[in-house]
């Protein structure tokens, strides 16, 4: 199946926007800042999937192919509305703002990873403390 092919499938089949289409097939359907390969679990196969802007448009930024970028909704959750301009520079290209945005995001992933390790841990306790292991 050639790229014609698969985008017609995908819009008219399975109801994708062609604007889906088009930053899925340029990220090969990854995540473009944690990696994530969007399509390999049948659980969020396309649902996990989101068209994010690079450069916010609250911030400016365009709704065009270049702004636009593959993001599981963990990273477009972790990013928001952060502007990689704010390290990148106003004119940076897009290769210097995805990798900006990347290094934004797996801090903010990190930082998340630590929080709730804490939580697991205090689970944990809970469960260790009550020899029952009953609420």
């Amino acid at each position: 199946m050639n790229e014609e092919q698969l985008t017609a499938a995908l819009v008219n089949q399975f109801g994708w926007t062609p604007e889906q289409v088009e930053v899925g097939l340029a990220s090969r359907f990854r995540c473009e800042y944690c990696g994530k390969d969007l399509i390999a679990d049948v659980c969020t196969c396309g649902y996990d999937y989101v068209v994010e802007h690079i450069v916010p448009r609250a911030a400016g930024g365009l709704d065009d192919a270049a702004n636009r970028s593959a993001s599981c909704r963990m990273c477009n959750t972790l990013k928001k509305d952060w502007d990689p301009r704010v390290v990148a520079g106003h004119d940076a290209a897009r290769p210097v703002l995805i990798h900006a945005a990347r290094e934004y995001v797996m801090a903010a992933l990190r930082a998340r990873e630590i929080r709730f390790d804490g939580e697991r841990q205090a689970i944990r306790l809970h469960y260790q403390w009550r020899a029952d292991h009953r609420l």
